[in-house]
């Protein structure tokens, strides 16, 4: 029996999560932005649902789940397990650990839009999972078929250029925004309880389309 460590997700854990679930998923394309939008887009962000399974310091499995509070519904985004170290506990040890950090009366896996990162689990290309999950209680309920698009074209106008040079002239640098900054601002602004519409909306408009977006830093 291996020697297994669970720990919660944090942004020094964030580039071999990444590649844990690049080696975990190679045919699912979950790409950087995807990541993003889904996980650390999410309204109900919480760091302690993404579980990372180490043996020797190297990350082999991983659980993304999130909460919705006021439905007291649980949601399983991703789970996986590298293939060499299946079959030894580790999965079980991840939906473990999550269902116990979960403050909900139910959990659901790859269900509904938003709460997904792959949609579903179809019957063959994860015949595996579903056994697995059905012989810890889940039941199949219904099969997940969900699409969606959101355009924003905004360019500015005359007051966020006044205000940009204001901020300027006060010391703030404002920088284009870029993926890789993601997971930090996702971090800080969980930090300073980041919450309400505004955020919401600003979330949103940082990912839902192909225009600029500036984040300030002091």
């Amino acid at each position: 029996m291996i020697n297994i460590e669970i720990i919660s997700y944090n942004y020094n854990e964030h580039s071999s999560l990444m590649q844990l679930i690049k080696d975990i998923f190679p045919d699912e394309q979950i790409s950087q932005k995807i990541f993003n939008e889904v996980v650390l887009c999410n309204i109900h962000f919480n760091p302690n649902y993404i579980r990372i399974a180490k043996t020797n310091n190297a990350p082999v499995g991983c659980i993304i789940g999130t909460c919705i509070e006021y439905s007291h519904i649980g949601y399983i985004q991703l789970m996986g397990v590298l293939k060499d170290y299946r079959g030894q506990g580790i999965g079980s040890l991840l939906l473990q650990s999550i269902r116990e950090s979960m403050e909900c009366s139910s959990i659901r896996f790859c269900d509904y839009p938003y709460n997904y990162i792959i949609p579903g689990l179809d019957k063959i290309s994860h015949a595996t999972a579903i056994s697995f999950l059905q012989t810890r209680g889940f039941k199949t309920e219904a099969e997940v078929d969900a699409m969606k698009l959101n355009l924003i074209s905004y360019t500015g106008n005359e007051y966020d250029f006044t205000r940009k040079s204001s901020l300027s002239d006060a010391g703030y640098e404002i920088k284009l925004f870029d993926n890789s900054m993601f997971p930090a601002l996702i971090m800080f602004c969980q930090e300073k309880k980041c919450r309400g519409i505004g955020f919401l909306h600003y979330r949103e408009a940082i990912f839902n389309k192909d225009f600029t977006i500036q984040v300030m830093f002091v």
